[in-house]
């Protein structure tokens, strides 16, 4: 098997994908499995980013936007050093932010911030 046919994706709690050269050949694994708030899927925190934008001051609701599509897009790239910059760029957010980042606040773990 060629190493570019194989896709293996990890994810907190030991979960573990591969794409074996396939849309339809997906092989799942994983040990430790937790579905708590510490575990939030990138999805969710795009959402929340979303939503709280829309209750946050004009300033701050551009930028949580702005965050949100990045993140998104970073996710479809499958890019992990995107991904990381722009979650360090919602954290910085979140520092100086209002409190209406209630939701996206609620998705971190705590010591994020």
């Amino acid at each position: 098997m060629m190493a570019d046919s194989v896709s293996i994706t990890a994810s907190a709690g030991g979960f573990v994908a591969a794409n074996v050269n396939s849309p339809h050949g997906v092989a799942q694994s994983g040990y430790g499995h937790r579905t708590d708030r510490h575990d939030v899927s990138h999805q969710h925190l795009v959402e929340a980013l979303r939503t709280d934008a829309r209750a946050a001051e004009p300033s701050e609701g551009v930028r949580a936007q702005e965050y949100a599509d990045d993140l998104a897009e970073a996710v479809q790239e499958e890019n992990p050093a995107r991904v990381d910059r722009v979650l360090s760029r919602v954290n910085a957010l979140l520092e100086t932010a209002t409190s209406a980042f209630s939701l996206t606040r609620g998705l971190l773990p705590p010591g994020t911030l």
